[in-house]
């Protein structure tokens, strides 16, 4: 790491730790002068490990490091001179800690006359704008590891709209429920796919609110927008950034009359156009292709196929099967959606005579010992971007099968009603797809069922 990103890593630990403490004294005062000159003698005591190099209980500074860098997900081992850098700042900001803390307590005990008359009005301390709120609100997030790249994404993206709507030099403070509403209501007439259609790719946000006859977010989507802004003040409030979230209890309620589900299976006849469509196009780039051959006979997720290693394709009594897995090659960055999507799946029979073993011979090696490495990865949708956007965007809307219910996730669902309609059992329906199971005895490698068993579980969704 770069000695700044070290830096930057521990300046913002510590901010964390300053500002609770001041809100604490601005509510409670000045601390007692015990406390007062316990914190100078921490400050001295950090400063003279600082000048000799040697820390009064090296073994628990230790802990405390490995602690830091676990906690921050810092790419440190112990023993190198990245983690002397981090030993000699973590010092350091332990003794500025402990310096703002009497020199703060201290400012509270006098009065300045001499300041400036705007003073009144300047931002309190804990005052923050919108953007390095979110910023700090991230950081705690992936501290806590409640996120994935994926949420962390889409997440960057609601936000970066609300600083479009309500600037980015906004106060958060300043923000009122009127300020929440009018997102709410922008959120009702903002389009879908932004981005890429050239109609709405370079247009402002106020001259898109005003365009008529686009298709607008769903009522799901927004809602994940507003859990988003929900979610960043109900944070803000807990540690005294706002007095009082805007944001409270806006999301939106399903409508009365939800109509078709979100996501609906293809038909058997539809399964077969697509099947044909991809054999039938010599052209086709194979990782589309085969990413999507693979997950209409398996059921697999979109991103469980997209990142499988070449090392994934393997035998289990004979029968080749995707291990999907978190393994991680030189990539690094596989992830699966919970515990028991780790699986290893029969490769469909159509899937093998379609010549699938012959491209799995053809792509190795190469350097990145990945089975598709044409994809690229990105942090909101994994390596599945380009075979989703490919999917739903132009090949079904060419096969005149696109409708807002039937997307690449509709292959998912068809297996699974395939296998339901061939009366195979649901245990083994949930081995296949990676879904929880409540049987300790189903627990492990495919669900616990053997090879075999799976196998001639698939071969009944013909299609």
């Amino acid at each position: 790491m770069k000695h700044e990103e070290i830096r930057e890593a521990v300046r913002l630990h510590f901010m964390r730790g300053i500002e609770t403490a001041r809100a604490r004294r601005a509510a409670n005062g000045p601390l007692a002068e015990a406390k007062v000159a316990e914190f100078s003698a921490d400050a001295d005591r950090y400063d003279e490990a600082l000048r000799t190099g040697q820390h009064w209980d090296p073994i628990a500074h230790d802990r405390e490091l490995c602690d830091f860098i676990s906690r921050n997900h810092l790419p440190i081992v112990p023993g190198t001179s990245d983690y002397e850098v981090l030993r000699v700042e973590h010092l350091r900001g332990w003794r500025d800690v402990a310096r703002a803390v009497v020199s703060e307590s201290k400012a509270l005990e006098t009065f300045d006359f001499n300041a400036p008359k705007d003073s009144a009005v300047r931002p309190r301390s804990t005052d923050r704008l919108l953007e390095p709120l979110w910023k700090e609100f991230k950081d705690y997030g992936k501290t806590e590891g409640r996120w994935t790249d994926k949420t962390i994404g889409e997440k960057e993206e609601h936000i970066a709209l609300l600083l479009e709507i309500l600037g980015s030099s906004t106060a958060a403070r300043s923000v009122t429920r009127d300020d929440a509403l009018r997102v709410r209501q922008a959120l009702s007439r903002y389009p879908v796919n932004r981005r890429k259609l050239p109609s709405t790719r370079d247009k402002t946000l106020a001259e898109l609110l005003a365009m008529p006859g686009l298709r607008t977010l769903n009522w799901r989507t927004t809602n994940k927008y507003m859990h988003t802004y929900m979610g960043l003040f109900a944070w803000a409030e807990d540690n005294g950034r706002v007095e009082k979230s805007p944001f409270q209890k806006l999301a939106l309620k399903p409508p009365k009359d939800k109509g078709e589900a979100r996501r609906a299976p293809f038909t058997v006849e539809q399964l077969r156009k697509i099947k044909r469509a991809l054999a039938g196009n010599p052209a086709l780039e194979p990782h589309r292709r085969w990413v999507t051959l693979l997950a209409m006979h398996s059921g697999a997720r979109l991103n469980e196929v997209a990142q499988l290693d070449l090392t994934d394709i393997v035998q289990v009594d004979s029968i080749w099967c995707i291990d999907i897995n978190v393994r991680q090659g030189p990539s690094g960055k596989k992830r699966l959606k919970n515990n028991s999507s780790a699986r290893v799946v029969p490769i469909h029979p159509d899937v093998i005579e379609a010549g699938f073993l012959k491209y799995v011979s053809h792509v190795t090696p190469n350097p990145t010992g990945r089975l598709f490495p044409e994809l690229r990865y990105d942090a909101s949708e994994g390596y599945g971007r380009n075979v989703n956007r490919w999917f739903n965007d132009f090949f079904l809307p060419r096969l005149e099968l696109k409708t807002r219910q039937l997307t690449f996730h509709s292959l998912r669902h068809s297996v699974a009603n395939l296998l339901r309609a061939a009366e195979v059992p649901e245990a083994h329906i949930s081995a296949v797809l990676g879904h929880e199971q409540e049987a300790a005895t189903t627990a492990g490698y495919g669900g616990g069922f053997p090879a075999w068993q799976l196998d001639a579980d698939l071969r009944k969704i013909g299609i």
